[in-house]
């Protein structure tokens, strides 16, 4: 797989939005919306709840063919660039008003990590 240069690429990309991944930071996600954003429990379910719909969306439009599409690298870039963008946007929200930038933030999040998974593993 090292010697391979779109193997190490995959795989080095993989590891990376893997660190960085919000599936992986919700838990101090929820730290911070209690503590600095004083949010109820009920509030934080309700925004995962909203946010969650991008898993269903990207896992329809990764199945659909966006590798088809867009072709296989071009997928794998769009993908990870769209769940960056969402992850700056949950880091970056404003304290007042935060929640559609959270939500937002969330499911751009959501809707690119299974098109990205599913075109790498194709």
């Amino acid at each position: 797989m090292l010697g391979h240069p779109a193997l190490r690429a995959i795989a080095g990309c993989t590891a990376t939005s893997n660190y960085f991944s919000p599936r992986c930071c919700r838990p101090c996600c929820s730290c911070t919306l209690v503590r600095r954003l004083h949010w109820s429990a009920g509030l934080i379910g309700v925004m995962f709840m909203i946010a969650n719909v991008g898993f269903p969306r990207g896992r329809a439009g990764g199945r659909a063919g966006c590798s088809v599409r867009l072709r296989l690298g071009r997928t794998i870039w769009v993908s990870i660039l769209v769940s960056a963008i969402g992850t700056a946007v949950i880091g970056f929200s404003p304290r007042t008003h935060a929640f559609p930038f959270i939500v937002g933030g969330f499911v751009l999040a959501s809707f690119g990590g299974p098109i990205y998974n599913i075109a790498q593993v194709t």
